[in-house]
């Protein structure tokens, strides 16, 4: 796992892990990499070259680590079972993920836009912002979650309170959809539609030019909105007016 001699993350354009593979691209970049390290140039035989694919779109994003392997300079290797652990325990909440299982986690710590669990050993970050009941939460507190995002590689386990994911897949985009204003911010107002808050922007109000919201809206209001747009990945609900009046 360790101790390179140098990395670095480069994106190679319009290339796949296939072509990136047989042409050996990156032992180029690595070459010229090290030899402008070390001041002198390398030879390809003296590297030993690890890479890891971060993402792929219109190319791809990749993590080069390399050895130097001399007589004068022998390669300096670190093992650790935690890291081998750590690699089963991600490897286990993408199966929970494709298998749409329902986890359970403590909550570890609060935030402004979540709270903070562990899941098979690792940190991950439930998005409350959207969860009517986020006021509710208490630390040592179990919930019932599902996994919505999954990326090893940038240390991220994102997840939703079941209820919040459930209820996200019964929402579609052009749905007439009711609830009460709990909020009211100076760019729109965030309703209670159901175990989750969707925002209907000023943008998207029957009165776009209002100043503020609260010039139409008071908190506890009902309103009668469209789903104009809808990231269940995020959890994230966007509402439009749909007549000539709000509520």
């Amino acid at each position: 796992m360790g101790n390179y001699d140098g990395e670095h993350d480069i994106f190679f354009l319009h290339c796949s892990p296939d072509i990136l593979k047989d042409n050996g691209r990156w032992y180029e970049v690595v070459l010229n990499l090290a030899s402008e390290k070390c001041g002198h140039p390398i030879n390809r035989e003296d590297l030993i070259v690890h890479t890891k694919i971060l993402n792929h779109r219109h190319g791809l994003s990749v993590r080069i680590y390399w050895f130097l392997s001399t007589q004068e300079h022998p390669p300096i290797v670190s093992f650790s079972i935690r890291k081998l652990e750590t690699r089963t325990a991600w490897e286990r909440v993408r199966q929970l993920q494709t298998e749409d299982v329902t986890v359970y986690g403590k909550i570890l710590n609060k935030t402004s836009r979540g709270a903070l669990v562990k899941i098979e050993g690792l940190r991950g970050v439930i998005l409350t912002y959207v969860d009517k009941h986020r006021e509710e939460l208490v630390v040592g507190e179990e919930l019932p979650l599902k996994i919505i995002e999954v990326k090893e590689e940038y240390n991220r386990l994102v997840l939703l309170h079941r209820s919040v994911s459930i209820r996200l897949r019964l929402l579609q985009v052009g749905q007439v959809v009711s609830g009460t204003i709990r909020s009211i911010k100076n760019y729109g107002v965030f309703v209670d539609i159901g175990d989750l808050y969707a925002l209907l922007p000023n943008s998207k109000m029957f009165h776009p030019s209002v100043d503020h919201p609260n010039q139409f809206f008071k908190i506890n209001d009902y309103l009668k909105a469209m789903i104009a747009e809808l990231d269940r990945k995020n959890g994230r609900v966007v509402l439009e007016s749909c007549g000539s009046k709000d509520y």
